[in-house]
């Protein structure tokens, strides 16, 4: 939810940004746009709902516990490495599990 005169603001700051557009040459989008993108999207219904499973992780805890201690033990090892690592100490993990940013 936005306060009064937040949405403004913020479609201005949206209106400011370059962004790719398939198909297009364009990098820009108007502020008359984003507003009735907005509005289309309130009217049809779509509000984002939060994740059910925000906060949650896939990965099992023995095996986000032993990576922690891997990456505190050398914190310049790479997923590669980590994966290596837990398969020589017989947990498995696949390498989609794993995400570092």
């Amino acid at each position: 939810e936005l306060a009064r005169g937040e949405l403004r603001t913020e479609i201005a700051r949206l209106a400011e940004r370059s962004y790719v557009i398939p198909g297009s040459d364009r990098t820009r989008i108007g502020p008359k746009t984003l507003e009735g993108w907005y509005y289309a999207f309130r009217k049809a219904g779509l509000e984002p709902k939060p994740r059910t499973d925000r906060g949650a992780s896939k990965i099992p805890l023995t095996v986000q516990e032993a990576i922690l201690v891997a990456k505190r033990d050398n914190p310049k090892r790479s997923i590669r490495q980590l994966r290596l690592l837990m398969g020589i100490t017989g947990i498995t993990v696949t390498l989609y599990q794993i995400h570092f940013n």
